[in-house]
């Protein structure tokens, strides 16, 4: 009977003791937001390239059922640049170690994406004990000298706030076609941050939407989840997730409604949520899908250290003329792609790529008329440009 007694208050007393450190990890933490703020012109990303996403959706469900055991999959490598914010006198600062499990991690998280993240050319240490407060908008003063192109770069700080002067765990910034991404030391290694800030990267929003204050719009039913919300069909309609409707056991207890009147039952353990950081656990697999076309779709961005990206600024006027633009015959015969518009006065630049992101062919439209003979048979991908516009277009050969 005592040794009943005493098992039975040491379990109670490792029960109590490991949600007590739940809760005190969860409420320590459900203030430090993500401060990314997305915009109308992420969710509308896609919509011009709805031809991708389909292709490589179907490709990866394809390569999915079919992998075997034993098969290997290739995954491509994106390069990180480490920018570690420590004292004047160089003290402090993110641990090496702390760093080497937040990559560790992102590997694990990001496995069924196809990507392998790397560090790049070591830590870049930055000495400097007034950017040890770090505000949203001061990584603006270290693009100049602390920041390389042509990759992801992440800033670690000690103290991160935004501008309201809050305490924050982090937040991404993809402006001027640059991809920045700033985390505090201690969300380094809580396991949902940083991963969460790649995805807003590679072009996912939070699964509530686009605004961080207004109830979505996106319908339980699903009606419309392709538009609204995060504009992803696998990640239910998500009214926003908070420490007031997540328990400790990253349950849903709210009991909001959407404009039908139906419960929202969103899921607290994606990736892209506000629910609680120790409950975010996984992307789905549509969140999954769009990163690896978003990646392959904008590879430059991430894959050449050193090398500025083009800005490109869209004028409405060149966008509308090549989205008129349409492929015959498809699947090609004889070996040609032709263009049916022939109103473009302009030279038009193309390029083929495979579904692994691969350019094959490249240059200049002739006669509206594109030679694809010497590929095999397979599915591609044609980007057109004319100007600062460019559309996509998918063909069979």
């Amino acid at each position: 009977m005592n040794i009943f007694f005493k098992k039975t208050t040491l379990l109670f007393l490792f029960i109590v003791t490991f949600f007590v450190s739940i809760d005190s990890y969860g409420q320590s933490e459900v203030v430090q937001e993500c401060q990314t703020v997305s915009s109308p012109e992420t969710l509308n990303y896609f919509k011009t390239h709805k031809a991708e996403l389909a292709t490589f959706k179907q490709s990866m469900l394809q390569q999915r059922s079919a992998k075997v055991k034993g098969d290997i999959t290739v995954a491509q490598d994106i390069q990180i640049k480490v920018h570690a914010i420590r004292y004047s006198n160089g003290s402090g600062g993110l641990h090496a170690y702390d760093l080497e499990k937040a990559f560790r991690n992102l590997n694990n998280m990001f496995d069924a994406a196809d990507v392998n993240f790397i560090l790049y050319e070591g830590i870049d240490y930055i000495d400097d004990s007034e950017l040890m407060q770090f505000e949203k908008g001061d990584e603006k003063t270290l693009l100049e000298s602390h920041y390389t192109p042509g990759i992801l770069n992440v800033y670690f700080a000690e103290y991160l706030y935004n501008t309201s002067k809050s305490s924050i765990c982090g937040y991404s910034d993809n402006a001027d076609n640059r991809d920045i991404i700033v985390v505090k030391n201690s969300c380094s290694i809580n396991d949902s941050t940083l991963a969460h800030e790649i995805g807003h990267i590679l072009s996912l929003v939070h699964t509530h939407g686009i605004s961080n204050t207004q109830l979505t719009t996106e319908l339980v039913d699903g009606s419309n989840c392709d538009t609204d919300g995060d504009g992803i069909c696998d990640t239910p309609a998500d009214p926003g997730l908070s420490s007031d409707n997540v328990d400790n056991f990253c349950n849903y207890t709210g009991n909001a409604t959407d404009a039908n009147g139906d419960t929202f039952n969103p899921d607290t353990s994606n990736m892209m949520s506000y629910s609680l950081k120790a409950c975010r656990t996984y992307f789905s697999t549509e969140q999954i899908i769009r990163m690896y076309a978003y990646f392959t779709l904008e590879k430059n961005r991430f894959t050449q250290p050193g090398i500025i990206p083009e800005i490109a600024t869209e004028e409405e006027a060149e966008i509308a003329t090549l989205n008129a633009v349409k492929l015959y015959p498809n699947p090609v015969q004889n070996g040609n792609i032709y263009l049916s518009s022939t109103s473009i006065d302009t030279p038009i630049t193309f390029r083929v790529i495979n579904l692994q992101g691969q350019a094959l062919i490249e240059g200049y439209v002739e006669n509206n008329e594109i030679n694809v003979n010497r590929l095999s048979a397979g599915t591609y991908i044609l980007q057109l440009q004319n100007g600062n516009a460019t559309v996509s277009r998918k063909f069979i050969k």
